[in-house]
Order: C-alpha cells, then structure tokens, then sequence
C-alpha cells in the first residue's frame, strides 16, 4: 500500500471516499515508521500531514500527534524535519496537553547547537506558528529562543528562519493587539536585527571599494551612494568612518 503515497501527496486523498481515508490512514500510521526505506517514511510523513488538513476523529488525531512524536527520532533527519514541520502547521488539532509537548519538545530540540540545522529551522519556523497559542510565559521563552538564534555565531539559515518566523509571530500579536509588552519586545528585536543588516551591507560595500578589481571599486561605490540617500544620521556617520 505504500505505492499509494509515492504520487502527488497532496492530491491523492481527494480522491477517496472516507472508508478508504480511514484505512489508509491506519496503515501508514501503523506501518509507515517501520518502512527500512527511508524515502518511503519521508512520504509517509507527508502524507500524515496532508491527513491532517482533513477532518479526523479524536482517535486519528491522537494516533497521528503520537506517530509525529516518534517521528523526532528517526534515524533520516528529513522524515524528523517533515514531523516538525507538521506539529507546526497544525496546531489547530491539537489540544492543551499536546501543545505543551510540541513546545517542550520544539524548544529542545532548537536549543540543541548540535542537532540538524534542517531540523533546527523547522524547530524555528514552528515555534513561531504555535507560540500565539501559549501562555504569557511560554511566548516570552519562544521570543528569547527565536532572539538567541539571531546572534552572530549561529548558522546563517537558522537565522534566516528565526527572524521568519519572528516577523510571523509580531504580525499574529498585532492583528490580535493581545500581549501588548511582547509584542512591543518582537517589534524592537525586528528593527534591531533589520538595524544589523543595513550596517553589515554597508561595511561589505565599503570593503569593496578598497578592492584591487577597479570594476569592483566602482560599482561597489555606485551601490553605496544610493544607499547613502536611504540612511539615516547614524548609520551614515559610521559609514564614513569604516
């Protein structure tokens, strides 16, 4: 049955009335973490999330939230990547119990330096999607989570997803003008970081203009002067001096 995930995922389960949904469903649940290929698990997981999107009884979501969970430790960091993506996405199925876990679980697993940066971006990603749904206290622990990833030494993709997913969150608190301070907070460590990179694209075009390639030195200093009318007092004052 497993040739049954190998085409469009996505597509696929439109096409079955809900006695075939329920027993396919059951059978990857059941066997799809068993499969020796790890390609096959991979779709598998994909599929469990299209499963997802539809209507499932508690039993299913359960089943499907428990199948998820033990996803996080399969050997292929894709299949893990895929279930936390998943946890992420849909939030809605689950109740109070299994969002604390998907919290507890996500934030280990993006505070671990040495686990797959694939895994930690979609620890990134998701945290961002589930913290609106936390508590005052959980949400500021996912705001200090998603701020430490910004710093200079961590990997330039898991960056890129924090402030993702950073900006998602900030979006989420001002349509719902709820946790007025954090919100506050996630506004300030957007502009800081938005501050970060205008100053980092500076000195790289300022290093460029001492490059030996005269082509270099000129478009570098073109691009420079048009960013210069974009600056403001202070970023311009540290431009001359770099």
């Amino acid at each position: 049955m497993f040739w049954l995930v190998g085409g469009n995922v996505n597509e696929m389960p439109m096409k079955w009335h809900q006695t075939q949904l329920n027993k396919i469903l059951m059978y990857l649940l059941k066997n799809g973490p068993k499969h020796k290929n790890r390609d096959i698990r991979y779709l598998c997981a994909q599929a469990i999330q299209r499963f997802l999107s539809l209507e499932l009884n508690f039993k299913q979501v359960d089943n499907a939230f428990n199948y998820l969970l033990n996803g996080l430790t399969d050997v292929a960091k894709g299949v893990q990547s895929v279930c936390v993506e998943t946890l992420g996405i849909t939030l809605t199925k689950w109740n109070k119990m299994q969002l604390n876990i998907t919290f507890q679980c996500l934030l280990s697993r993006f505070n671990n330096k040495s686990e797959d940066i694939l895994v930690r971006m979609s620890c990134a990603e998701s945290l961002g999607r589930i913290a609106i749904r936390m508590d005052s206290m959980q949400l500021d622990c996912t705001l200090k989570c998603l701020k430490n990833g910004l710093s200079d030494d961590e990997n330039a993709f898991v960056r890129k997803y924090c402030i993702d997913a950073l900006e998602k969150l900030w979006t989420k608190l001002k349509q719902n003008r709820t946790n007025t301070q954090i919100y506050a907070i996630s506004e300030a460590i957007l502009m800081k970081h938005k501050e970060k990179n205008v100053n980092e694209s500076i000195e790289q075009k300022c290093d460029c203009i001492r490059d030996i390639d005269k082509e270099i030195c000129s478009n570098c200093a073109e691009l420079l002067e048009k960013f210069a009318m974009k600056l403001n007092e202070k970023q311009l004052t540290n431009a001359l001096n770099v």
